[in-house]
Parts: C-alpha cells; structure tokens; sequence
C-alpha cells in the first residue's frame, strides 16, 4: 500500500497546479481512505516513506480537503520524527505544512515559515526561502501589518537579487500590486 502511494503521488507533487495536476488530484481524491491507511502505515514502519508522501500531498490537502487532516499528520510527523526533518523530504513536509498553515490561518504559520527556511537553507535549497517569505508577507497584508509586509517584500527582493532562487513570481507580485 505504501510503494502503491508513494507511486501515485508521483502526479500530484506540484506547487503549481495545472490541469494536468488537477487530474491527477481528481483520480487519486476517491482513494482517500487507502491514503490514511497508507500514511498510517508508513508512519509506523516507515517514516522516511511518510516524509516522502506527506511532501507530495500538499497540494492535494489544500485543493482536495479541509486541510486540517493534512496539518495534523504534518504535526505528527514533526513531533515523531524530528530527526528526519532535516533532510530534502522533511523540508518539502515543513513546506507542505507552512502552506497549510496558510489556508487554514493557524497562529502558527510564522513559526511553520521559520521552520522552512532554517531546513532549506542547511540543506542549501534556497528557493524554499522565498516561498515560505511569500506566506508571511500575505500573513502581515491579511493583518493589516503593512510595514512588516513591505519589510519582508523587500527582504524577497534582496534575497532574489542576491541568490537568483525563485521559480515563480506571481504570488510575489500579486502581493506588490497591493502597495
């Protein structure tokens, strides 16, 4: 059931989603039961496997549930294993669980960026830098906390400008066309 899961979250590890995601999300959406099962599995036996499928699922428990499943199997995995954080599935965990934190505007999510940047950067994939600094700054406009958004949109900039890691800028600029 696990190698069953880790193949077919093979199509739905995205932060973009495109059609091609979309139906992919919509196959898997009816195996939602064997999901569980499979996370509970790995989670038990083996974890390395669970930080693998809970870092491809992050699109998926934001566009195909609540989230709030999701945002307790990431806190699980975290709090039983917080030594396999440090590695590049812990990181795509840590960032499936900041984008959740996101969406369901837990009071948390500050921490849950934190927790992305300090993995991706002793890791050295910077480009998780940028996408957990895009979270916070929608934290600090949903806030009305208008100097610290444009404090960590330039913090972006600099970093951007400094290291050139970004995939994509439409968040980024959807931000700016506020100011």
């Amino acid at each position: 059931l696990v190698a069953w899961l880790l193949e077919r979250t093979k199509s739905v590890d995205f932060d973009l989603v495109d059609s091609s995601v979309v139906a992919a999300m919509d196959e898997l959406e009816p195996e939602i039961d064997n999901i569980r099962e499979a996370l509970r599995f790995a989670m038990n036996r083996v974890p390395e496997d669970a930080f693998v499928i809970a870092g491809r699922l992050a699109s998926f428990w934001v566009f195909r549930t609540s989230g709030f499943e999701g945002f307790q199997i990431y806190s699980e995995l975290f709090a039983r294993y917080p030594d396999l954080a440090n590695s590049y599935w812990g990181l795509r965990a840590a960032y499936g669980q900041a984008h959740l934190a996101h969406h369901l505007q837990s009071p948390e999510r500050l921490e849950l960026c934190d927790r992305v940047r300090r993995i991706g950067r002793d890791l050295g994939v910077l480009d998780f830098e940028v996408k957990a600094s895009v979270f916070e700054a929608y934290f600090y406009q949903n806030e009305v906390r208008y100097a610290e958004c444009l404090a960590t949109l330039d913090r972006i900039d600099r970093f951007i400008e400094e290291h050139g890691a970004f995939e994509s800028e439409g968040p980024l600029l959807r931000i700016k066309a506020t100011f």
